[in-house]
């Protein structure tokens, strides 16, 4: 409630008010600069407010922005195992039925020893879908990715994702996937909140 946000002595986010509820699949959408990013790192507990507050009943959030936790280096695979480590699933790896079956899934089969660097943008996006799907969020939130998001790999992942009471969040240019796929839209300009509305999918 009415939060507002400085970076480096600028005020970024300006008397942010609005309520999230459980089922909410939410486009935030705005030009570049006009705080979509800077909202979701703030929601994610990456930034705290300067002021007003953010009131929260459930912790297990995650935080996704594309490529980020990936070395470019490492193959598809490594990255895979490393991203797991990193993240406390080792039964997960020693467990290749389940791996097997999402690399399936993502149709990552052929692209396992390719260089992480090698991959296009949309691949790059199923590796980290892949990763996603060994956690289970109650809350969700993807700065960037629909600009690159295959539409049969995305909707294999929102439909493994999305539960009742699950809450998904992201940032985008892409209206036209965010009509599909989202039932809320909340569309900022220079900081500002200027539309929250509904959507029906």
């Amino acid at each position: 409630r009415d939060v507002n946000l400085r970076l480096n002595n600028k005020l970024i986010l300006k008397s942010i008010n609005f309520q999230i509820m459980p089922g909410d699949i939410i486009g935030l959408i705005g030009k570049n600069g006009s705080g979509k990013s800077t909202l979701l790192r703030l929601l994610a507990g990456v930034y705290c407010p300067d002021s007003g507050f953010i009131e929260k009943t459930d912790e297990y959030n995650f935080y996704g922005s594309l490529g980020v936790g990936f070395l470019p280096n490492l193959t598809t695979h490594e990255n895979i195992v490393r991203f797991l480590l990193l993240n406390n699933k080792e039964d997960e790896i020693k467990n290749e039925i389940k791996l097997k079956k999402l690399i399936k899934q993502y149709e990552l089969d052929e692209y396992l020893n390719l260089q992480f660097k090698h991959l296009s943008s949309g691949f790059k996006l199923r590796v980290s879908f892949l990763c996603f799907s060994f956690f289970e969020f109650n809350n969700l939130m993807l700065d960037e990715f629909f600009g690159f998001a295959d539409k049969k790999i995305f909707e294999k992942f929102i439909n493994f994702f999305m539960k009742k009471d699950s809450i998904f969040i992201v940032s985008s240019h892409n209206i036209s996937l965010i009509n599909k796929y989202c039932n809320r839209i909340i569309e900022l300009d220079e900081g500002f909140i200027i539309e929250d509305k509904k959507l029906n999918i």
